[in-house]
């Protein structure tokens, strides 16, 4: 009984190993491809539903990458990050803040990196969708204080295009972004990735520098 227990424990961790080294190479194919272009153009939907509470909600936005700058676009909100500094405007506001602020979030495409610590990574399902066969990549935080139980990754299997991205928080909350399109090197003007304040003009706008 012994030797079946430990043969059945054997087959089933060789498995999770092969799972796990499956799920990485695909998101280290998907990482490559996408941090090799020296620009993107991503028009992206959000969604947030919380079937307990019936929350939801849906928004669309765009974001502009160059290597780590990038401007957000995002129902009426607008981050631009220029390599230091990240300027966030909200209606009448402009809040400004270093790379290292609360968020942590230095640029939309880490979360392609992410996956590299913290994760156990497992093999999911295959999705059909039209014209494209969508692999699933699910990371488990090691961290039992993460806020997330855990995060989907899917990704196109033949052109290796990040496809949408699913977060689950411990609550049962999914947060959804989905890449409605994804455009590399297309030559982004620098510009873009630069806080002009005479757009921004006080005393119309209300300033506040976080670093201060």
């Amino acid at each position: 009984m012994k030797k079946i227990s430990f043969i059945i424990a054997l087959v089933s961790f060789t498995t999770t190993i092969f799972a796990q080294d499956k799920g990485a190479e695909l998101l280290n194919k998907v990482s490559a491809k996408t941090n090799g272009y020296n620009d993107i153009e991503i028009a992206f939907s959000y969604n947030m539903d919380n079937n307990v509470e019936d929350i939801h909600q849906s928004k669309k936005g765009n974001a502009l990458i160059q290597k780590d700058k990038f401007q957000i676009s995002l129902d009426g909100l607008v981050i631009i990050f220029d390599g230091a500094k990240r300027y966030t405007i909200l209606e009448d506001e402009v809040t400004i803040s270093s790379d290292d602020d609360e968020s942590g979030i230095s640029n939309p495409t880490q979360i392609l990196n992410m996956y590299k610590d913290g994760y156990v990574i497992k093999w999911d399902i295959e999705q059909k969708v039209p014209g494209k066969t969508i692999q699933y990549v699910r990371l488990i935080p090691i961290d039992s204080d993460s806020e997330y139980q855990y995060i989907l990754i899917g990704s196109d299997i033949v052109t290796n295009d990040l496809y949408n991205v699913i977060y689950t928080d411990k609550q049962g909350t999914q947060f959804k972004l989905q890449i409605n399109s994804l455009k590399g090197n297309g030559n982004l003007p620098d510009s873009l990735f630069m806080f002009d304040k005479s757009k921004y003009p006080e005393p119309e706008y209300l300033y506040t520098d976080l670093d201060e």
